[in-house]
């Protein structure tokens, strides 16, 4: 999936989810403020709804996305917050080993195929202090989308769905993404998105939280 498609929507679309925060960096916010962990990055950010949500809560965030129109909406929207949003990759993350305490990714691992889901992975670890906190939400195999089984099939739990890739986590891969963690929490959400254009989708998805041994 290239960038020119995020751009192009984000262009097209602007706040395509709204403005308020994920279900999941509520779970993720939570165990941070009980450890005390405030320096925070979240990859994958978009346009920053749930970078904002983690700013507001005291933390001082870093949002990275790929997408040059989704930063530039960040920064727009989101100005007065102690938030900085910048253009990069997942899968090369421009920061030194072990530079924050947190590392947040909503609805982002999904969206890529297993080889570069790894090379995601290894990064956010890499830019984590020891004992800081990793978590991501990421699509169930409880989620509508992937029970009516729509769009070409790429491999186990992966499709193409409206021309974007989207894998599906089962538990046991869940557990294994987070080996050398410690898992504090891990648990299916429904997520209640509503749309700019009023439209209401409903999702299953997977929200982990692990702190790094």
């Amino acid at each position: 999936m290239s960038f020119d498609y995020w751009n192009r929507k984000y262009r097209r679309k602007g706040l395509i989810w709204g403005k308020a925060p994920t279900t999941g960096v509520k779970v993720f916010a939570e165990h941070l403020r009980a450890r005390g962990k405030t320096r925070v990055l979240e990859v994958g950010c978009g346009y920053g709804r749930d970078s904002a949500y983690l700013a507001e809560k005291g933390c001082l965030v870093t949002g990275v996305d790929s997408s040059e129109a989704a930063v530039e909406l960040a920064r727009e929207i989101w100005k007065e917050l102690p938030a900085v949003f910048i253009q990069g990759k997942g899968e090369a993350l421009e920061f030194e080993d072990r530079s924050f305490e947190g590392v947040w990714s909503s609805n982002f691992l999904h969206l890529f195929r297993r080889e570069k889901r790894g090379t995601i992975m290894e990064e956010m670890k890499r830019i984590l202090d020891k004992g800081g906190l990793l978590g991501f939400s990421v699509a169930s195999t409880r989620d509508p989308g992937y029970r009516r089984g729509e769009g070409e099939v790429l491999g186990p739990r992966t499709l193409v769905v409206e021309g974007k890739v989207m894998h599906f986590f089962d538990e046991e891969e869940v557990l294994d993404t987070m080996k050398g963690f410690n898992i504090l929490e891990a648990k299916e959400v429904w997520e209640a998105e509503k749309h700019a254009s009023g439209a209401i989708h409903r999702h299953v998805n997977w929200a982990v939280v692990g702190e790094k041994r």
